[in-house]
């Protein structure tokens, strides 16, 4: 078990008493009366102030932090560090550049192999080996002459004299992570005073919610990443981790450690972010005992609270008291302040993009982190592979502004392309140097543009099965959402027992267009969306052409209907599902054959209903009707009700009305061809093929039409009862009761 780092770096100039009281070998047993001392304060006092005994721990905490540091630099040294820079002393060895990355030494020397420099792990690396590392692992390396204060950027190779009174403090990067429904979003609801659920489908996270705030009485800022607890987003929480100072783990009192909390405590032990456990559900009965549970099962991950030795600090909280939110705001203003965040207004400017989706007119628009410099309206900016001008700003609050300062939350319109979270974007300052920078990112990296992905099952017992072969078509509001659908396809796929091979054809943001069904209908894809609307036109196209599109708001839906259209792969059930109406449940009546959902049709039109007491067969869109269904009362208001059709029974339809035909055609032949023609009797076998026609044409109609005309399937079943009722002939009941089941 390895123990995990808080990485927490702070001010030399404002914590130097720390440092020389920390040089003092009778430190730890200062710190040890003094904690002793305000516990007997406190017992004397009855009357003490909570909030109060709380700061005191804060205060304490960050003596222990700088107990704890991992920092290299002495006490005389008078140095500002910006987070985002990894600052290297003079003639730096390879090994000790990887610890300060974080990465293993072999990986450097294989970087410098590359590019023809043999060295050894404990050899010097100049400038230019510095800078041909940085460019390798895209992150920036200063270096320090401490002699003269000066840093030497390795990206532009200039040397440049930094002055401390340029720099300013910035907000922490907070993100929020945990499993599902322990409390991130309805704590950060608490944090930034505002309903964040309502906007979303199932009131769960699905996108990165970005918030930036204000702490009132400290007229302090913090900017709060909200991330999705499913494992589908699993690759946007990583990227998360990349950009932000402070992490919140979220752990829930009642339920503990889940699944999805092992998997971020995992991505956490690669990060270079600050951690905070925060027990949420505290007001819950049991939470007590549970937490002493939870801190010791963290240790097995490399977690190790400060109550239990560790460095890593606790917040107990609950949305019903008001004390522990702003003890939460307090750690995350302690830890900023320890890290020392600044940045430099005046730098070239430069961000992360959050996420980017299509506007209603389908500009391309993004949520972007300002991390450096200022930007302004007309301003030229690079992201991913495309360059674009700034059309509009707009601010956290949606307003729209002229110009912003790091660090700050805006939107733009006019980026360039639909580029992944954690993408870098840079201000440039022509046309030509944008293009001329695209350039170079195009020759060091292939352009971005979509490729088909296929997607095989790992499953080596079924060798000698037969390969299932599925086409889809994957279409999102969000790039973040395309990667979470796949992700949901990867893992539905390797969780089945057979030989399946998924080829996605097509992912993208966007509404499903007449191009989509049309690549479709010649792939013979399914169409699934995420959280997008679909036309009527689009639909009623897709329907003539027989494509199925599957829209999604949740993703947990789309997880259990792949996972169940796989089976039915599997197992020879190839159907074609296409819903043909839907209904709302607006209220619940129950009566003494059981509950029956009142509802409101939305969409296309339901079958076999009940409009106000009378029994119905179907009933159309805008109508009011109610459901009443054997085997299922759990009916909820809001509550959707689809009207699908299968390909499956239409088939099905077909062949049995065409071998009932065929039943009655070889009675009437046994029984009266013979009679016919020994007595010459031309009536009888005109009227004998007559009958053969009666029952024909209505099958061939059905056919024709897929079964979309359902009266003519009413009036096929009609003819065929009336002809095997005149006949009297048992098979024909046995064939039309197995019909109509």
């Amino acid at each position: 078990m390895n123990k995990i780092n808080n990485n927490l770096e702070f001010n030399g100039n404002e914590d130097e008493h720390f440092i020389e009281y920390y040089n003092n070998k009778n430190y730890k047993s200062d710190l040890l009366k003094a904690n002793k001392n305000n516990k007997a304060k406190n017992k004397k006092n009855s009357n003490f102030n909570f909030k109060s005994i709380e700061k005191n721990r804060l205060n304490n905490n960050k003596n222990k932090f700088i107990l704890n540091r991992t920092a290299y630099y002495n006490s005389n040294e008078n140095i500002n560090f910006q987070s985002d820079i990894i600052y290297v002393e003079e003639n730096i060895t390879v090994n000790d550049l990887a610890l300060k990355i974080g990465v293993e030494a072999t990986e450097l020397l294989k970087i410098l192999f590359k590019k023809g420099k043999l060295l050894n792990i404990n050899q010097f690396l100049d400038l230019h080996l510095l800078n041909l590392i940085s460019q390798e692992l895209k992150i920036n390396i200063t270096t320090i002459d401490k002699k003269n204060n000066i840093y030497i950027n390795t990206e532009n190779k200039n040397e440049q004299n930094i002055n401390n009174n340029q720099l300013k403090t910035r907000a922490p990067i907070v993100a929020v992570l945990g499993h599902v429904n322990h409390g991130k979003t309805s704590l950060i609801e608490h944090l930034v005073k505002s309903d964040l659920t309502k906007n979303e489908i199932g009131h769960i996270t699905q996108h990165i919610g970005a918030h930036e705030f204000t702490i009132g009485s400290k007229d302090k800022k913090i900017i709060l990443l909200d991330t999705p607890g499913h494992e589908a987003f699993e690759s946007i929480r990583k990227r998360v981790l990349k950009i932000s100072d402070i992490i919140l783990l979220i752990i829930a009192a009642d339920e503990g450690i889940q699944q999805e909390t092992s998997r971020i405590i995992e991505s956490l032990k690669n990060s270079k972010s600050s951690i905070v456990i925060v027990i949420t559900k505290v007001d819950k009965i049991d939470a007590k005992k549970n937490i002493a549970k939870i801190l010791q099962h963290l240790t097995e991950y490399g977690l190790i609270a400060e109550e239990l030795g560790g460095d890593i600090p606790r917040v107990d909280v609950s949305i019903f008291n008001e004390k522990s939110l702003e003890l939460l705001l307090d750690m995350i203003l302690l830890i900023s302040e320890i890290k020392n965040l600044k940045t430099n207004p005046g730098a070239q400017a430069e961000g992360i993009v959050l996420e980017t989706y299509l506007d209603k007119n389908k500009v391309p628009r993004a949520n972007l982190i300002l991390q450096k410099g200022r930007i302004r309206v007309g301003d030229i900016i690079i992201a991913g592979q495309g360059f674009g001008k700034i059309r509009s700003l707009f601010n956290y609050k949606g307003e729209k502004i002229s110009e912003s300062e790091a660090v700050s939350l805006i939107n733009i319109l006019g980026m360039p392309e639909l580029v992944k979270t954690g993408e870098l974007f840079e201000k440039v300052e022509t046309e030509k140097k944008a293009k001329s920078k695209i350039e170079e990112l195009k020759n060091k990296k292939d352009h971005a543009d979509f490729k088909q992905i296929l997607i095989k099952s790992d499953n080596n017992s079924n060798i000698d099965k037969k390969t299932i072969d599925i086409n889809l078509i994957i279409k999102a509001d969000v790039q973040d959402s395309v990667e979470a659908v796949i992700e949901v396809i990867k893992k539905n796929i390797n969780n089945v027992e057979g030989n399946i091979k998924i080829t996605i054809v097509r992912a993208e943001i966007g509404e499903v267009s007449l191009n989509d069904i049309n690549l479709a209908s010649i792939t013979k894809a399914y169409i699934i969306g995420f959280n997008i609307k679909i036309s009527k036109p689009i639909q009623k196209i897709a329907q003539m052409k027989q494509i199925v599109i599957k829209n999604y708001n949740l993703i947990y839906d789309l997880f259990e209907d792949l996972n169940k259209l796989i089976q039915d792969l599997l197992k020879g059930n190839i159907a074609k599902v296409e819903v043909i109406g839907k209904a709302v449940v607006k209220t619940i009546f129950n009566l003494a054959k059981g509950k029956v959902a009142g509802c409101i049709v939305i969409e296309g039109k339901l079958d076999s209903l009940k409009f106000e007491k009378n029994d119905i067969e179907e009933i159309y869109e805008g109508k009011e009707c109610g459901v009443l269904c054997k085997n299922f009362q759990s009916w909820k208001e809001n509550d959707i009700i689809e009207c699908v059709s299968s390909n499956n029974d239409k088939i099905r339809a077909c062949l049995i009305a065409f071998f009932n035909c065929f039943c009655c055609l070889a009675v009437k032949q046994v029984k009266r061809l013979g009679q016919n023609l020994f007595n010459s009797n031309l009536v009888g076998v005109l009227r004998l093929f007559l009958e053969v026609v009666y029952l024909i044409i209505p099958g061939f109609i059905l056919l024709l039409f897929n079964l979309h005309l359902v009266h003519s399937r009413v009036i096929l079943i009609r003819i065929s009862l009336r002809l095997a009722i005149n006949l009297l002939n048992l098979n024909h009941f046995i064939i039309l009761l197995y019909y109509y089941c």
